[in-house]
């Protein structure tokens, strides 16, 4: 009998089954916000990203790639925790070089949050981040259900350009593998969203969406990323503002 089992133990360790890979690249999404004081406003489309690593984000801009750093702390001023939902985010500060990273620390495969430059071309963005090491497709659960808690980094157009300003809020996801369905919840602020922010998306692969890529209408897209699906992020976007969240597994 010990013999068998022992035998069970290494044919399954030998093919695979034991353990769940990820991809070796990052990739994800982004979305920016454009315009500023006196100008025209707007929130851009959602792209995908890939980067070469967790901690630097590359995302078109006017048709111009920028790269940036998402370490934390990446600035040479103030940094410190910010209070949000489980800490979730850090925020770093270089006012004097107009520079402003918010950046989550809790997830291990999966880094989400928001970069601002105010510092003239080819460098200055107000853009959203979702990127990690994502599930492979074919190791994300088909049956069963899980929930996920996290949080939300979000801003509003008319903030584009004239200040910092970005807001922290509780997300937690229902997910039903079988049904291939993702109901995502963005906690309401009292501001830009007056309401919590509901939507149900649909799973295809290590992916999914909600929404529509075209138009002005409420868009977002994501990824399950680590070993058996067990942390998520997205971006999302409105007509009126953008943002991106993440979370783990319960």
């Amino acid at each position: 009998m010990k013999k068998n089992v022992i035998l069970i133990a290494v044919l399954l360790a030998c093919s695979g089954v034991a353990h769940a890979e990820i991809e070796s690249a990052v990739s994800g999404y982004g979305v920016t916000l454009t315009g500023g004081l006196g100008g025209e406003q707007g929130v851009g489309f959602i792209q995908p990203i890939d980067s070469d690593s967790l901690n630097s984000v590359t995302i078109d801009v006017g048709g111009n790639d920028v790269t940036f750093d998402v370490t934390l702390p990446s600035l040479k001023g103030d940094a410190y925790t910010l209070e949000g939902p489980s800490h979730e985010f850090e925020y770093s500060a270089n006012v004097a070089q107009k520079k402003f990273l918010y950046s989550s620390r809790d997830l291990q495969y999966a880094k989400f949050g928001s970069w601002i430059s105010r510092i003239t071309n080819p460098d200055k963005i107000d853009a959203f981040f979702a990127q990690g090491n994502a599930t492979l497709a074919a190791d994300v659960p088909s049956t069963g259900t899980a929930s996920y808690s996290g949080a939300a980094v979000f801003g509003a157009a008319d903030g584009a350009g004239g200040y910092a300003g970005r807001v922290v809020t509780p997300a937690s996801f229902d997910v039903n593998f079988g049904a291939h369905q993702l109901i995502g919840t963005i906690g309401a602020d009292g501001g830009i969203l007056s309401n919590d922010l509901v939507f149900n998306a649909a799973i295809n692969g290590n992916a999914f969406e909600a929404g529509s890529a075209a138009g002005d209408g409420f868009h977002t897209q994501g990824k399950f990323y680590g070993p058996n699906a067990d942390e998520l992020a997205g971006v999302f976007r409105d007509a009126t503002y953008a943002g991106a969240y993440g979370a783990a597994k319960d």
